[in-house]
């Protein structure tokens, strides 16, 4: 994997204290992991999903050959299936507990 990249505080410095947003690229540039977290203080806000909005956004102009961002969520945490599936992310798997998650970045 490149390095990760903090898509919040790259662009906000009160964003990042509500959220993080993390964005790993393959080694081929050819696909993307996402991971979010937010701030127990803003969860139920709305700002997952237009964390996920703008990383899609983000990844499409920084990386221009990456085809899809990735997400693993846990079976159990809603919240965040909610947030995924509200930003254009489609369930693509489920295994072992864990819900895979895919968005086509090119087709956005």
């Amino acid at each position: 994997m490149a390095d990760a990249l903090d898509v919040l505080t790259r662009r906000n410095e009160a964003l990042a204290r509500k959220m993080s947003c993390t964005i790993e690229l393959n080694d081929e540039l050819a696909k993307a992991e996402i991971s979010i977290n937010i701030n127990p203080n803003f969860r139920g806000k709305g700002y997952g999903p237009q964390c996920l909005v703008y990383a899609a956004s983000y990844v499409a102009g920084a990386c221009p050959t990456c085809g899809v961002i990735e997400a693993v969520v846990r079976a159990e945490n809603h919240a965040s299936i909610r947030a995924f599936s509200s930003a254009g992310y489609r369930e693509v798997a489920r295994k072992g507990g864990l819900i895979h998650f895919v968005l086509d970045v090119m087709g956005k």
